[in-house]
């Protein structure tokens, strides 16, 4: 139930002091349901029972269970993303699928911003995790593949030092706006930093492995030098030829299923323990215990 400009009777239907305001937003909705826990364990205004107790004790289960869903539900997206993003990123280019991929930030953070419903809030942040997902994947590719070969190790921490700063960001400002009706507001953030890396990637150039792996050899060449610099042309060239032999070496190379990686009796192991380490990064890690305690 969702009730604005709260009265005195309005309040009275629900049980609550006639003081107590309510706003719209699942969030206002879960914190007043605490207090009316605490309200009814401390005070001396009211004559209850058990079943009240037993009523409240589901009520506030279920609270937390949908608050729960609407976050975890975030990695759903994540996984189907994460999926796709391998295949996307190989057919139509690294760029065009990080400019692709902000629509799903763009329709998402306007669903977390005009969300009328805990069943709404739970679309978007699938769609918003679809977009994440497809960052992940793409977003380290395409930075290993423009960075230089001495400084490919220093320009992939910068991408996860960007992914923990906006972590961080995010985090300093809902101590501020997590309240009604900022928080709308909040979870609209994401359409203008969608926006802004939209206009940004324009004067992104496709990466020259990318180029060289769909044969547009010539395309890669000016790739590289706009990369390397125009007075590089010598080091843009044996970069170039290094780009050629790689490429030639993977088309020659056997390429394995999923069933037949799974199949194979050699990197079964090697397998196993990779995504062994991936696991338990991610149930020990930070953010593991941001959503179990937060």
């Amino acid at each position: 139930m969702i009730i604005t400009n709260c009265t005195e009777t309005e309040n009275g239907n629900l049980g609550l002091p006639p003081c107590f305001s309510i706003d719209d937003g699942l969030i206002q909705i879960f914190q007043i349901f605490k207090l009316y826990w605490w309200w009814l364990l401390f005070t001396n205004s009211i004559q209850f029972n058990s079943n009240i107790i037993i009523f409240f004790s589901f009520f506030l289960f279920w609270l937390i269970a949908l608050w729960g869903t609407i976050v975890g539900i975030f990695a759903i997206g994540g996984l189907v993303g994460g999926i796709v993003a391998g295949w996307l990123a190989d057919k139509y280019g690294r760029t065009i699928v990080m400019m692709g991929n902000n629509f799903f930030f763009i329709l998402g953070s306007l669903l977390l911003g005009f969300s009328v419903s805990p069943t709404m809030l739970a679309i978007a942040r699938v769609v918003v995790g679809v977009g994440a997902g497809i960052s992940t994947v793409v977003m380290p590719m395409y930075l290993g593949e423009i960075s230089p070969t001495n400084y490919r190790g220093a320009i992939g921490v910068f991408g996860q030092l960007a992914i923990t700063t906006g972590i961080f960001v995010s985090q300093f400002m809902g101590l501020y706006m997590s309240v009604v009706p900022t928080w709308r507001w909040l979870l609209s953030f994401t359409l203008f930093t969608a926006i802004l890396q939209l206009g940004l990637l324009v004067f992104c150039v496709h990466t020259p492995r990318w180029l060289i792996m769909k044969g547009r050899n010539e395309e890669a060449k000016v790739a590289i030098l706009k990369l390397k610099g125009k007075n590089a042309v010598a080091e843009a060239e044996a970069d170039y030829e290094y780009l050629l032999e790689g490429q030639a070496n993977a088309e020659n190379s056997t390429t394995l299923s999923f069933l037949e990686l799974i199949k194979s009796k050699d990197l079964r192991k090697p397998l196993i323990i990779a995504l062994t380490l991936q696991i338990a990064q991610q149930v020990i890690n930070f953010f593991f215990f941001f959503f179990f305690f937060f």
